[in-house]
């Protein structure tokens, strides 16, 4: 009889950990008004909610991948958890593996619950019984005691509409009533349509505590009607039930029991443009503000996911009483571009003076000459006509045709309102020369009008009413405005999306992938985009450091080998070496946390604050790109060995001295030129031998200016360095379902 008990329990396991090989079917689960009560909690759940307790999700994926068990493979749900506990050594493993869908065992629990802070069971200590999921989860939110709030945790109410058994969505993700959340190491095919009290973290469900109810509330959410169906969306995903009576797609607020829509309440809308959003106050370029209701939503057209806020949106603004409710965005408003005008000290300015030739309009009046109010919260400013407006703060001036001027509790904020075309002409001026050919001006017209496209759509400035600075913004030039007049319109495209494409001053003759230069969350993607691969003529691969030396010092012919920057040299002794990594290791670290990472005794590189590593005995290119381009750098001294990651922090980490050009120049540099480099052995030192000047991803100015005097088109400089891109006009190349 305990052997079948046994056998039961090991089965129960197996549904709690939801094996990705075969998750249980909704008439296997069991379910009680606690969460758990029956099931024991895997060893693999527990290291993931432990994880998640003690570190972000972000930093759990960035750990180094060092462990290698039998039965965990990178592919399991549960690998990047099992990977952290390992390497912080809160879990260890036996000779037959992690045995990840083991129970744990109460003192196996008492001692993880005692990482998370002064957590004292006895009745837990020293038990090898198998510790219940109800209890676990009661247990660790008491050690997580004061810690709930502060490290991001919150226990929220959720209806489940979706997992990824009914298709559409990512494995261990569900669409619930509050957006989309990972739920690795529950199964909860069984409980669409239900409401469970659940703790999350970010988007990440942590622990179930219990079923609610069979059903569940929707406040603001988005649905479509069809043949007799409604469905209702979470933004990646919904549930669709039957509704006869019809209705149009729009927000609604909705109520669900057993699996029947029993009420459906449209919200009143209308059209509005956001202008700023400052805490739970939406301000609207109509002039008139209102607060966010708590958890006020927002959609994108057609409920196929959350959108966010941005300066000029447009939108249908959906009111609960005299809050809003929701958001549905419809588009951007006219076609301007709000500037805040940034200085020295940041945005907010004490004071602001503001002139023209022909006297001002100042909210609607007419006066000579505006200076800084004491009371007004707004102030709207426009020249007569054909004038410019003179905007001094401080000890800058800029000449703008209109601006709004916002009172803050520290100051005062001055947002240009300017075209698109002039503010192209005045970024431009500052990313092309004097010696500029046209062609290769009008390629970088394309490249900015797509970044700009991107900016424009996000929320980086929408407290002060804006959607860019002022910091790449100058006088335009004739070349500049010519190069944006010739290319009006015209957007890189990347399929069916806009691509914000990237550029640099010099290549080395071979180009960077993104994901090899710039790590997400301390991680290289491994994703190559279309848009942007390695890419080289010479054809050799150049992830070998035997071939990128032969590649460097060979030089061969390229558009970039005119320049001076397309080869360098950098002597350095291993005293200056020294001198120039402790000299900025402390702030790389404190700034890149996940990008600079100290060696454990156990071999794993961890990331811990570090300051200094002594001396400077070696350096080793650990980790190379397609394009060459140096990707890792392990640095040896003689108190600590510390890995660096990405382009950025290599390149600043090797610290300032002294470069040589081809043309025998030297030139005094703050950091390396490129992360295209090789190092070797001198007496007393090394040799970075080195290529191009910028990060390598994208379009090399220099070289599409070569290109350009050989008689290439901006269309074929594009194709060249944004291979599989397209140029379009928004209307030519956007999508059939965003056009409509």
């Amino acid at each position: 009889m305990k052997r079948y008990l046994w056998i039961g329990l090991w089965l129960l396991v197996l549904l709690c950990c939801g094996c990705q090989k075969e998750e249980p079917v909704a008439e296997e689960t069991q379910v009680t008004a606690a969460y758990g009560e029956t099931l024991p909690v895997s060893r693999a759940l527990a290291a993931r909610m432990l994880a998640l307790s003690l570190a972000d999700e972000e930093e759990i994926r960035a750990m180094d991948h060092q462990i290698s068990f039998v039965d965990v493979g990178k592919d399991d749900w549960f690998y990047p958890y099992v990977n952290y506990v390992c390497a912080k050594g809160y879990l260890q493993g036996t000779e037959e593996g992690f045995l990840p869908e083991a129970p744990l065992t109460g003192g196996q629990a008492a001692v993880l619950l005692s990482y998370m802070g002064d957590f004292k069971k006895s009745g837990l200590k020293g038990e090898e019984d198998p510790i219940s999921l109800a209890l676990w989860i009661s247990f660790w939110q008491e050690a997580l005691g004061g810690m709930e709030e502060s490290e991001g945790f919150s226990t929220i109410s959720v209806g489940i509409l979706q997992t990824a058994e009914q298709g559409g969505l990512s494995p261990w993700y569900a669409a619930t009533t509050d957006g989309t959340f990972c739920h690795a190491g529950y199964s909860l095919d069984a409980y669409v349509g239900k409401t469970m009290k659940v703790v999350v973290k970010d988007d990440q469900m942590v622990a179930i505590k219990k079923e609610v109810e069979d059903g569940y509330q929707a406040e603001g959410v988005y649905c479509r009607f069809s043949e007799g169906k409604v469905e209702i969306c979470s933004g990646n995903g919904g549930q669709a039930l039957d509704w006869a009576k019809g209705a149009e797609d729009g927000i609604y607020d909705v109520v669900v029991e057993k699996g029947s829509v029993v009420q459906l309440e449209a919200l009143e809308g209308e059209e509005k443009t956001v202008q700023r959003l400052q805490g739970d106050t939406v301000f609207f370029t109509d002039g008139t503000k209102a607060t966010l209701a708590p958890k006020a939503r927002i959609w994108e057209k057609g409920g196929t996911k959350k959108g966010q806020l941005f300066c000029g949106a447009k939108a249908t603004v959906y009111w609960r009483g005299e809050q809003v409710a929701a958001f549905l965005l419809s588009g951007e408003g006219e076609d301007r571009v709000e500037m805040v005008l940034r200085g020295e000290n940041g945005l907010v300015w004490p004071e602001v003076t503001v002139k023209a030739e022909g006297g001002l309009r100042v909210n609607g009046g007419e006066t000579d000459q505006w200076q800084t109010p004491t009371e007004e919260e707004k102030t709207t400013i426009e020249p007569k006509e054909g004038e410019k407006l003179e905007v001094t703060v401080g000890e800058d001036t800029w000449q703008v045709p209109k601006v709004t001027v916002w009172k803050e509790a520290e100051g005062y904020v001055i947002v240009a309102s300017l075209s698109e075309e002039d503010y192209l002409s005045g970024v431009l001026a500052g990313q092309i020369l004097e010696e500029t050919e046209e062609e290769a001006a009008k390629a970088q017209a394309v490249v900015a009008r797509s970044q700009l496209w991107t900016q424009k759509r996000g929320d980086t400035y929408l407290a002060y009413g804006a959607q860019v600075d002022s910091s790449s913004w100058q006088e335009e030039t004739e070349m500049s405005r010519r190069a944006v007049e010739e290319t009006k319109g015209l957007l890189l495209w990347n399929g069916d999306e806009v691509w914000s494409g990237t550029f640099f001053s010099v290549s080395c003759g071979s180009f960077a992938a993104k994901e090899e230069t710039w790590p997400v969350n301390g991680v290289f993607l491994g994703e190559e985009k279309e848009v942007l691969f390695a890419h080289n003529d010479a054809g050799a691969n150049l992830s070998l450091t035997e071939e990128m030396t032969a590649f460097l010092k060979s030089a061969p012919e390229s558009a970039d080998s005119q320049s001076s920057w397309y080869r360098w040299e950098s002597e350095r002794s291993w005293g200056a070496l020294t001198e120039g990594i402790n000299g900025r290791l402390a702030q790389l670290s404190a700034q890149a946390p996940l990008l600079v990472k100290v060696r454990q005794e156990n071999g794993q590189f961890l990331s811990v604050p570090v300051e200094q590593v002594g001396d400077v005995t070696n350096l080793v290119v650990s980790r190379r790109g397609m394009g060459g381009n140096v990707m890792e750098v392990i640095v040896y001294g003689t108190e600590e060995i510390v890995l660096l990651r990405g382009a950025d922090v290599i390149c600043q980490a090797f610290g300032a001295g002294d470069v040589v050009t081809m043309d025998g120049e030297v030139h005094w540099q703050g950091n390396l030129p490129s992360p295209f480099f090789v190092l070797e052995e001198t007496e007393g030192g090394l040799c970075i031998l080195g290529g191009g000047y910028g990060h390598g991803v994208g379009m090399s100015q220099a070289g599409a200016n070569q290109k350009a005097k050989t008689g290439a088109t901006f269309e074929e400089m594009l194709a060249y360095y944004y291979p599989t891109s397209s140029v379009g006009e928004w209307g030519q190349t956007v999508a059939e379902e965003e056009k409509s």
